[in-house]
């Protein structure tokens, strides 16, 4: 598995705060985030400052070994596809935990990798 430097875990960290958070609070969690370079990030960096995006907290019950797992595996199955890697390679990275998904059953971070859903 492909670990994130320290700024980005850094980034990760405050993501997550904001995941968690609701209004005024996610704006001040990204206050001065500059949007991260990988995909797993920047989706949810997107997401978060998405006006049409409900409003939160969302997935209060997830925790952040199960949000650094999540992004981790989607970060490595986007480094597959753009390596040239088969297209099963990739998808095994983005479907542990299957389809984004922790347990309980309750989605844990949307997937919005655009061109990754040939993935599935």
């Amino acid at each position: 598995m492909t670990d994130f430097t320290p700024g980005m875990m850094a980034a990760s960290a405050r993501l997550f705060a904001a995941w968690q958070s609701a209004g005024t609070e996610r704006r001040t969690a990204l206050e001065g985030l500059t949007e991260p370079g990988a995909i797993a990030l920047r989706s949810r960096y997107r997401h978060l400052l998405d006006p049409e995006a409900p409003p939160g907290p969302w997935d209060t019950g997830l925790t952040w070994e199960q949000w650094q797992e999540i992004v981790l595996l989607e970060n490595e199955g986007d480094l597959a596809v753009r390596r040239g890697a088969s297209a099963a390679g990739g998808r095994a990275a983005c479907e542990h935990p299957p389809r984004g998904r922790v347990a309980g059953g309750g989605a844990a971070v949307p997937f919005r990798a655009g061109g990754g859903d040939a993935l599935a």
